[in-house]
């Protein structure tokens, strides 16, 4: 089981090495001059900014400690990914994006991946981001378009299926061994069970907002461009550039294998790549990326 998870996150490292290749290409991360020292906010299980070129100094954050609902690793696992893949000059730092312990404008670029909708005070999260942001920095975010809750669909009821086949598999393995057997449950048992169901999955059988959000709905609307980029605004960060990517939607399959998806990953990458710079299809990829930046003191 750990052997497949050490796996599963390895392939995963690789699925986000291709993101931030795409998106540093889209973009041209070379017009930044000089070394850059970078700041990962919510690396999760593995992070994506030590893929970013020119950093001199990377700084991976998490919170502290495993939680099963916003991180589901921890930041011991993370460094034992990255002495795996020889990564020098990264620092691990346990925190909430909500209080970077960071002085004022300490890191020439803040990064974060699929972060944001998961902080029910974004405000606040970007405050802190723009806090520890030198003047002329940049705020390079990932985060879901509107274009992945239609993708969603296929992935909820993958992962649900997935799900029942374990739960089925477990229950033929206790029958033919003669133990907890399941016509011995009581209906009581039963009862809890269906609860347990319900209360991990309160929407069902609409899909589950991924993030700090009410229902699939409201994350549709905040995941519109418009809507993230007016989120920057409002606390003066000058929009840079807006794109999105992964036009060809992978991420729904990561429930089966995760090297199914790096897999098509690395084969579509040319494909998205070229798609990407078509302006007519500039919002239609499956991650948006949102890149902004602090005006200088003298403006």
């Amino acid at each position: 089981m750990e052997s497949n998870l050490l796996n599963d996150i390895g392939y995963l490292i690789n699925i986000r090495r291709n993101e931030v290749e795409v998106l540093t290409s889209l973009y041209g991360i070379d017009k930044i001059k000089g070394e850059i020292k970078v700041l990962e906010v919510g690396c999760g299980n593995t992070f994506s900014s030590a893929f970013l070129p020119k950093t001199r100094l990377l700084v991976c954050s998490d919170l502290p400690e495993p939680d099963i609902i916003h991180n589901k690793s921890n930041l011991a696992q993370v460094k034992k990914n990255s002495d795996s893949l020889g990564l020098e000059n990264l620092k691990f730092i346990g925190c909430t994006a909500l209080e970077l312990p960071f002085k004022n404008e300490t890191f020439d670029v803040v990064f974060s991946q699929y972060v944001l909708e998961h902080i029910k005070c974004q405000d606040k999260a970007i405050e802190e981001f723009k806090r520890v942001l030198k003047p002329g920095g940049l705020i390079i975010s990932l985060v879901p378009n509107f274009i992945e809750r239609f993708y969603e669909f296929p992935r909820y009821y993958l992962y649900l299926l997935k799900r029942l086949n374990s739960t089925l598999t477990r229950l033929f393995r206790a029958h033919t061994n003669n133990s907890l057997r399941p016509e011995n449950d009581t209906l009581q048992e039963r009862k809890v069970k269906l609860a347990n169901f319900f209360e991990y999955y309160p929407h069902f059988p609409f899909i589950e907002p991924h993030g700090e959000y009410k229902n699939a709905v409201q994350e549709f609307i905040r995941h519109l461009p418009f809507n993230w980029t007016k989120l920057f605004k409002r606390h003066g960060m000058v929009i840079i550039d807006v794109f999105s990517t992964n036009y060809l939607p992978w991420n729904f399959l990561d429930v089966i294998s995760y090297r199914l998806t790096d897999f098509l990953y690395q084969k579509s990458k040319y494909f998205t790549l070229k798609v990407g710079k078509l302006k007519v299809i500039k919002y239609l990829g499956y991650s948006l990326c949102v890149i902004t930046s602090k005006r200088s003191k003298s403006i």
